[in-house]
């Protein structure tokens, strides 16, 4: 597969469509221009497909390696160059998760990171945990959805095209999803504020019976 070294601003999904085509038809800077523009922006896909970070650039390859070779094949009418390549994709992501056993995902590892013991300040991993409980809340597709459409960076309707629905149901689920994760800050935000009475209440009950255990020692002595 060529490698690019082209530049230039970023392309939208019927721009990388139109050097889909010219590509196809034998535009090799065309195909270079294919390869530099949507390989970013299908690593970022791969991660809200649940790629392993340290795999997504790899899979991104192979992926387009594949696309490469079946470029012929590739026809707009039919959907765009990041859905046609997307289910490649998707694909490989679960059959190396699937070969390798349960590898971590991109929210698996923020996970592990939120949870483990570092040096990081408490505000830090406080705000991890959070994020993490939060997309916990969420459904498989609602998190899809999230990856792509509200962090992934992608349009309604890209990411329609890759999920293969509709973009009002990509606004929908959107839309649910956000109030979902509403309702998951103020549970958690409820049970936060009902962890600190308890430590409150804790450490007063404590204070009393330290005051009384003290008054008692100096009666004994008296």
């Amino acid at each position: 597969m060529p490698h690019s070294t082209s530049s230039g601003p970023p392309t939208d999904a019927r721009s990388l469509d139109a050097l889909a085509v010219a590509a196809r038809d034998g535009d090799r800077r065309a195909l270079e221009r294919l390869l530099f523009e949507s390989e970013p922006r299908l690593i970022r896909l791969a991660l809200a497909f649940g790629a392993p970070p340290d795999d997504a650039p790899d899979l991104v390859q192979e992926a387009l390696l594949a696309a490469w070779r079946h470029l012929k094949d590739f026809d707009p009418d039919k959907g765009s160059f990041l859905a046609w390549v997307a289910s490649g994709i998707r694909g490989r992501v679960l059959n190396l998760r699937r070969g390798r056993g349960r590898r971590q995902s991109f929210f698996d590892r923020f996970r592990d990171q939120a949870e483990s013991e570092d040096d990081r300040p408490h505000g830090a991993v406080d705000a991890r945990m959070t994020l993490v409980k939060l997309l916990d809340a969420l459904t498989p597709r609602q998190r899809e959805v999230v990856g792509l459409y509200e962090l992934g960076g992608f349009s309604g309707r890209e990411t329609a095209d890759i999920l293969g629905i509709a973009e009002a149901s990509v606004r929908s689920i959107a839309r649910d999803a956000r109030a979902q994760l509403k309702i998951a800050a103020q549970q958690l935000a409820a049970g936060s504020e009902a962890a600190e009475s308890e430590v409150a209440e804790a450490e007063d009950g404590s204070e009393s019976r330290g005051q009384r255990q003290r008054a008692a020692d100096k009666r004994r002595v008296s």
